[in-house]
């Protein structure tokens, strides 16, 4: 199981940390405890040198899998650093959360390479402004179904980064 999971942890109780878009900065919901970004990642540089060169040490494991062989294409198997628990992502995911334990984890070897982001743009909205937007959406809508409406699955809106690519070219031309 590889290990190249970023959890930042709250330094003041341990608590996960998440993005806040309309601060900027990581934010622990336990504590309340905001830290910059890059003051993190400078506590935690030297963790992740030191996991790195662990995995990088260490043999793979025979693989004992259930999955078929097409199944299995593309998907890759990391441990949640927090609660232990397996996470299977296929090999597009950066960042996920635990289905276990909830801690949000972003795939640190994903972000290498040709295909690392220049720039990734905050949410424009919170997650309670996406709710009460969704809930305005879904107003005066006869016939949507009642599943659509009902707060569990409004609670479990998630914010999605599309990646795109801007690309210059100069051409030219002639008539015949």
């Amino acid at each position: 199981m590889a290990t190249q999971l970023t959890n930042y942890q709250c330094p003041a109780c341990t608590g996960p940390l998440h993005f806040d878009g309309a601060s900027g900065k990581l934010v622990c919901d336990f504590c309340g405890s905001s830290y910059d970004t890059a003051e993190i990642e400078a506590m935690y540089a030297q963790k992740e040198a030191a996991a790195e060169t662990a995995a990088q040490n260490k043999e793979a494991p025979p693989p004992d899998s259930v999955w078929s062989e097409n199944e299995a294409a593309g998907l890759r198997s990391y441990s949640c650093p927090s609660c232990g628990a397996e996470l299977i992502c296929d090999e597009t995911t950066a960042a996920t959360s635990c289905p276990y334990c909830g801690n949000p984890t972003v795939i640190a070897g994903q972000f290498s390479g040709m295909q690392r982001p220049e720039l990734v743009l905050p949410f424009v909205l919170d997650k309670n402004a996406a709710k009460a937007a969704l809930k305005k959406y879904y107003r005066g809508k006869r016939f949507l179904p009642n599943v659509f409406s009902s707060q569990n699955h409004i609670e479990e809106i998630k914010g999605v980064y599309v990646p795109f690519w801007l690309f210059d070219a100069n051409a030219s031309g002639s008539g015949l």
